[in-house]
Order: structure tokens, then C-alpha cells, then sequence
């Protein structure tokens, strides 16, 4: 029978993290704990919904070329009176070019500013300078604030600042603007208090799962959270886990392993013990990317209690 190629398809983690940002509450949370230190400066009233398509054309070579990039979140907000411009950026990979594309999206963000305001002011009045500029003098635009959240299985070790990929003389620093990129490493960054359950629960579920914690952790965590932590981390068996109410974090990985070794097992089935393993440690990394989480899984099993981490290491780092 042809297997469906949509069964086992997770939803996209961007469109799962929009929605779950969707809740002002949780949104005013999440920069309120990771970017004011816990001061209750945003509150659920403060949002209007903003267009994320950011585009701008440029002339190059005689040609006019369109530059067009889509946030995967935004919110307008009210803060002391004044209004900011909140991104999310969902990053599930290492990006080594981070800085820049962050960079590229809020300098879109003010091109439309600009057009904006452009819009308001009669440019019948403009001076040639004014013209020339395509803004009338004293413009001020919407200050832009991007946050990245990176829900990936390998600690950050990629730039954070436009400095930090310049080959920059020290003599020169000082005349060379930097930018500094705002980056919360969901998995591996200390745990913050949050005001919001779901929140909460979110990143502490992400570190037990990327630390192999989860392994004897009782703590219950909602079936929902559970669903985008197994979307954010790409565990189909973690996203179906989730479908009911509060699980124990060592229940849900039980289950986790269990898919993983049956999985493994059918795969390395007519296949000898060595072979069978790998097609295990395959499998299973799906599920338990972590070495230690993923060995403990492994010697569980009668079949394979005398294994050694050497051997297991050596399909698991065949992987990696």
C-alpha cells in the first residue's frame, strides 16, 4: 500500500509559533521577561497588527529591482505614548549570516516608514532638497525592534553582531558602525521566570528535551505546549503526544522512545546486530537528538543492553 506522504508532515514551525504568538498576553510576556528584564513595560492592549511584507525597490545597472522579505511576526505597540515596531524572527537552524539579514529587515521596516510619511506630507511643498530625499525635513520614523528565537538542537555558536563577522582592525572599530542582533536561545540560554504558563512551559520543555533532562523530569507540562515543542524540535511522535491534557515530561519521552525503537527494530530487522543498531541510532535521533538521552533509550532494550557508547557514538556521530 502507498504510504501517504502528508501522514507524518509537521506543521511549519513559523506558522505554529505565529499562532501561538498570536495571544497578546504571551507576546507582552515574551519581551517583557527577554528584553526589559522583567518589567512589566508592555500589556495586552498595547498591539495593532502590522503588514510583515517588507519590500523596497532598488535601481542597479540600468535595472529596478525589487527587494521583498516577509517577517514571520510584527506588532505595532504603545509605549510611553509613543509607538515601536515588535519583530519575531522563528530560527530553527544555525544561521552564520544572522546579523545581516536581521539588518536587512529592519532597514526595509524604515524604507516603508518612509514611505509612509511620504504619503502624509503634500509634496508640492517639498524644498529640492526635500525632493531629492523623497521625506520632508525633521521626518521621524517608528523605531524597529527585532527578537530572534532560535528553538534549535545545537547551542548558538553563530555571530550575534555585525562585529562579530567584520575582519575589523582595532584601530578602525571605532569609526565602524555596528549592529547588535537581539537572540534568545530557547534550548540553552538560562531559564527565565515568565509570567505565562504556556510561555513558561515552553522553554522549560525545550531544554529538558535538548539536555536529556526530560528523562526523570515529572514536571507536567499542557498537551498543547507539548504539541509546538515536538513542532519546534521536530519530533512527529512529541506533536502527537501532546494531543490531550497535562503529561509528564518523562511520560512523554517513554513514548518518544518507544515510537523510536520500533521504528528502528523494523527497519534493521533483516538486517544483522551491527546494521540493526544503526538503523536504531537513526531512528531514534529523530526523536532524542541528545547522545545521552538517545544511549540510555538504546541499552533499555534487552537486544542491545551490552552495547557500548562507543559503538552507539559512532552511528550517532555519522549522523550529526
Amino acid at each position: 500500500m502507498r504510504k501517504d506522504p502528508k501522514k507524518n508532515r509537521l506543521p511549519k514551525a513559523n506558522e505554529a509559533l505565529r499562532d501561538f504568538l498570536k495571544e497578546n498576553e504571551i507576546f507582552a510576556d515574551l519581551f517583557n521577561t527577554c528584553v526589559f528584564g522583567g518589567k512589566e513595560i508592555l500589556h495586552n492592549s498595547d498591539f495593532e497588527k502590522v503588514d510583515t511584507t517588507l519590500s523596497e525597490s532598488i535601481e542597479c545597472n540600468e535595472e529596478l529591482l525589487k527587494v521583498r522579505r516577509y517577517r514571520d511576526i510584527a506588532r505595532k505597540a504603545t509605549l510611553n505614548a509613543k509607538y515601536v515596531i515588535l519583530g519575531v524572527e522563528n530560527q530553527s537552524k544555525v544561521h552564520y549570516a544572522m546579523p545581516l539579514r536581521i539588518m536587512l529587515y529592519d532597514a526595509l521596516g524604515y524604507t516603508d516608514g518612509c514611505k509612509d510619511q511620504r504619503a502624509l506630507h503634500n509634496s508640492d511643498k517639498w524644498t529640492a532638497d526635500e525632493y531629492l530625499s523623497r521625506v520632508s525635513k525633521g521626518i521621524r520614523l517608528i523605531p524597529i525592534f527585532t527578537l530572534v528565537l532560535y528553538t534549535g538542537e545545537r547551542k548558538w555558536d553563530g555571530p550575534r553582531s555585525l562585529y562579530d563577522m567584520l575582519e575589523l582592525d582595532e584601530e578602525m572599530k571605532p569609526y565602524i558602525s555596528d549592529y547588535h542582533m537581539n537572540l534568545i536561545d530557547v534550548g540553552h540560554d538560562e531559564m527565565r521566570n515568565f509570567r505565562t504558563t504556556k510561555l513558561q512551559e515552553l522553554f522549560y520543555a525545550m531544554r529538558c528535551i535538548y539536555n536529556g533532562k526530560a528523562v526523570c523530569d515529572k514536571t507536567r507540562i499542557s498537551g498543547s505546549v507539548l504539541s509546538l515543542t515536538g513542532i519546534l524540535t521536530g519530533s512527529y511522535t512529541l506533536y502527537h503526544t501532546g494531543e490531550g491534557e497535562k503529561i509528564e515530561m518523562c511520560k512523554a519521552l517513554d513514548q518518544i522512545e518507544q515510537r523510536g525503537i520500533e521504528k528502528g527494530k523494523a527497519e534493521g530487522k533483516a538486517e544483522g546486530k551491527t546494521e540493526g543498531l544503526g538503523a536504531l541510532v537513526r531512528s531514534l535521533h529523530v526523536f532524542l537528538p541528545e547522545f545521552e538521552a538517545l544511549y540510555q533509550a538504546i541499552i533499555k532494550n534487552a537486544e542491545y543492553a551490552d552495547v557500548s557508547r562507543e559503538q552507539v557514538r559512532a552511528f550517532y556521530e555519522s549522523i550529526a
